[in-house]
């Protein structure tokens, strides 16, 4: 059988050019029983009106839902402790952050000393060299340099800059 006119009324339909009549043959069409296998995706969407218009709702539904209404109206709802968040208590979060990243970078650094000291480098001193101010008559005097002590490792550092003679 040729269904050439179902079809060119389906490419109608989609663009909606079809007239209220032409919608009720694409309806009385798709609603027989043997309907093509090509065109029976479509089977649904034009008798989905017709299973919507059968569906109704009971006589006593009204009834059904007022009584419901009435049940949670007189159902008293828990009461709910309302607790005060201090700014303190917001700020936690960003407290914990904070240190978990200052003792992720201190074991970091205390990793990276002690792998320095395993391959025999030097920690990253930094050595200054001399300071010499050039116009200033206290540290043009002769005499000896001063001597810092140095608390952390002992041995007094000695500075290169002449000590100030008064």
């Amino acid at each position: 059988m040729d269904y050439k006119y179902i079809e060119q009324l389906l490419e109608r339909y989609w663009k909606c050019e079809t007239s209220l009549q032409e919608e009720s043959i694409l309806r009385n069409f798709f609603a027989q029983h043997d309907v093509p296998s090509h065109l029976m995706p479509y089977k649904g969407l034009f008798l989905c009106e017709e299973n919507i218009r059968e569906a109704h709702l009971s006589e006593d539904f009204d009834k059904r839902i007022l009584a419901l209404t009435e049940q949670k109206e007189t159902h008293v709802a828990p009461a709910v402790k309302v607790r005060k968040a201090s700014l303190n208590y917001r700020l936690q979060p960003f407290f914990k952050a904070a240190a978990v990243v200052a003792i992720v970078l201190s074991l970091s650094m205390a990793v990276q000393m002690a792998m320095e000291q395993e391959q025999g480098q030097t920690p990253n001193v930094v050595t200054l060299p001399p300071a010499v101010v050039p116009g200033a008559p206290e540290t043009a005097k002769a005499g000896a340099a001063e001597v810092i002590p140095d608390s952390l490792n002992g041995p007094a550092i000695e500075t290169g800059i002449p000590a100030t003679g008064n």
